[in-house]
């Protein structure tokens, strides 16, 4: 498959997308291997920060957010941002499986603090899943979090937050909390 890892195995890695687009493909179809990893076995702290009029979409693979005993964090918008409502525009888009904290003892953290993240097409929302003693948390401070169904905690002994200060949570289908 095509992979896109940000900070892979003790590596750190930023990406900022502050303006204009970066749309990730791949082979077509569920399990294509081509997804988008950020903190994948580093303990270093990965960030990815999608702001101001940036985009970014994952066509077909998925995205994880703190893999295999790596540490992610993912952040919508900016604090700063969202004051001025300069990040309203801001979003990211994955069309297949969302996890924060996968696998191992791995740690994901999502900020979403305006614009919007949306999880769509097939597949769910997993925060803290996939086994192990993974540390899922999503905190929603201003913005839209679409999803198709949230699975908050499967499997393993991790620990799972799904914390909403403001904005908007919408989810679509059936979710396990």
């Amino acid at each position: 498959g095509s992979w896109f890892v940000v900070g892979r195995e003790g590596g750190l890695g930023t990406v900022t997308i502050s303006g204009g687009s970066l749309t990730k493909t791949g082979p077509v179809g569920a399990n294509s291997g081509s997804n988008i990893s950020v903190g994948e076995g580093s303990s270093n702290v990965n960030t990815v920060t999608v702001s101001g009029t940036g985009t970014f979409t994952e066509n077909d693979g998925e995205m994880w957010i703190g893999n295999s005993n790596g540490v992610g964090v993912l952040n919508i918008g900016t604090a700063v941002g969202a004051e001025t409502n300069a990040d309203a525009t801001a979003s990211l888009t994955v069309n297949n499986w969302f996890a924060v904290g996968r696998s191992g003892a791995s740690t994901g953290t999502v900020n979403i603090y305006d614009g919007t993240l949306t999880q769509a097409t097939h597949n769910w929302f997993d925060i803290s899943g996939d086994g192990g003693s993974s540390t899922g948390t999503v905190n929603v401070y201003g913005g839209t979090l679409n999803a198709l169904q949230v699975y908050l905690g499967e499997n393993g002994s991790g620990h799972a937050y799904l914390n909403i200060n403001g904005g908007n949570v919408n989810i679509t289908n059936n979710s396990i909390f």
